[in-house]
């Protein structure tokens, strides 16, 4: 469970790397100048925020449809990126549609390792899980970079698309662990905090 926690948050950040290096280009390109990029990032902000809202609302009762979800708009985010980005209205909806998933997936995958992790070994697996994160923000980078320059943006796309589509794959059955209880046990020299299955 922990292993398939670490590879999704190396590809949600090998994705989101990915994307923000093509997203100044596109929006350039629409004639939206440089310096008011921040007006579209603005907007993506606002309306993610409140998309996240109500995946979270879902979640509390469908939470592994969620998370499903997410990653399947994702890899309809990236495969319709593919076919054209030849208004800024498209491109935004689909970059607000981006980062809602990510926003919530990103809350979502450190509460699941520190709930799945092993009570003592909580911060070896937050540590691990940190350092795929940040390994998947720099392949995202160098992939992105790579690819539209050898081959070209759209495959770029292609790319990411085929990865969520295995990553979809790679998550189901990922809710079957056993949920926690938390309990707080008070004693005169120190209050400890305990995990306990149900």
């Amino acid at each position: 469970q922990l292993s398939r926690l670490n590879i999704s948050v190396l590809l949600l950040h090998m994705l989101i790397t990915l994307l923000f290096v093509q997203i100044p280009v596109f929006l350039v390109d629409l004639n939206w100048p440089l310096a008011d990029h921040w007006q579209a990032y603005l907007i993506v902000l606002t309306v993610s925020v409140i998309g996240l809202i109500g995946f979270m609302a879902l979640a509390k009762t469908y939470k592994n449809a969620v998370l499903q979800i997410c990653v399947a708009c994702l890899a309809v985010v990236f495969t319709l990126m593919i076919f054209s980005q030849q208004s800024i209205v498209y491109l935004l909806v689909l970059i607000c549609l981006f980062f809602t998933c990510f926003n919530y997936l990103e809350a979502d995958f450190p509460a699941m390792v520190s709930n799945i992790a092993p009570a003592g070994k909580k911060c070896s697996a937050m540590g691990i899980y940190a350092s795929f994160q940040f390994f998947g923000a720099f392949i995202g980078g160098v992939f992105s970079g790579t690819i539209s320059e050898l081959l070209g943006i759209q495959w770029v796309f292609v790319l990411a698309s085929i990865l969520c589509s295995i990553w979809l794959l790679l998550i189901r059955g990922l809710d079957a662990t056993q949920k926690l209880k938390r309990y707080t046990l008070k004693t005169t020299t120190q209050t400890t905090s305990l995990a306990l299955q149900q």
